[in-house]
């Protein structure tokens, strides 16, 4: 949870790789791996209580057609990354992720969820200009707008979306 060094994605990378690993070892198909990782998952906390997600469990989060994906659906290990636009500590995790795609291609993939902050004016216009983007030009269109606007965090105004 939260924005985290290389080393730390590393760590639990490396471990799940190997977990995928023995699971296609035992017959799993490399397409229902992730299926097979989430079938003991928690359900996410939700509102109104607001609890603080365990940061040591596993979460459902279910991977749609619409969300927009860097890599393999059969990759061994899936990062799901929730954004928000104009958070500069959001900005900071790409470095990183771009890092775990260099290092292990297509046994990684990223999954992107939009999470604009209400606090940030400009994140739900982001958004939806970004999945704008991914429905008229698809994935790579949408990750290289994506760096677009993380790269132009302070001017996310209508006329610089469109």
């Amino acid at each position: 949870m939260g924005a985290q060094p290389f080393e730390a994605f590393k760590r639990i990378i490396d471990e799940e790789i190997a977990a995928a690993q023995q699971l296609l070892g035992k017959g799993v198909p490399r397409s229902r791996l992730y299926a097979e990782f989430m079938k003991n998952a928690k359900d996410r906390p939700t509102p109104p209580r607001r609890r603080v997600p365990d940061p040591n469990a596993v979460y459902k989060v279910p991977i749609d057609p619409d969300d927009p994906v860097k890599g393999p659906a059969d990759a061994l290990v899936t990062i799901v990354e929730f954004s928000d636009f104009q958070c500069p500590f959001c900005s900071r995790v790409r470095a990183t992720l771009d890092q775990i795609v260099r290092t292990y291609g297509n046994d990684v993939r990223i999954v992107f969820k939009h999470n604009p902050l209400p606090f940030h004016r400009e994140a739900l216009p982001a958004a939806i200009a970004a999945m704008e983007v991914f429905e008229q030009g698809g994935a790579d269109k949408f990750w290289k707008y994506h760096d677009i606007l993380f790269d132009n965090q302070r001017q996310l105004t209508r006329e610089n979306l469109e």
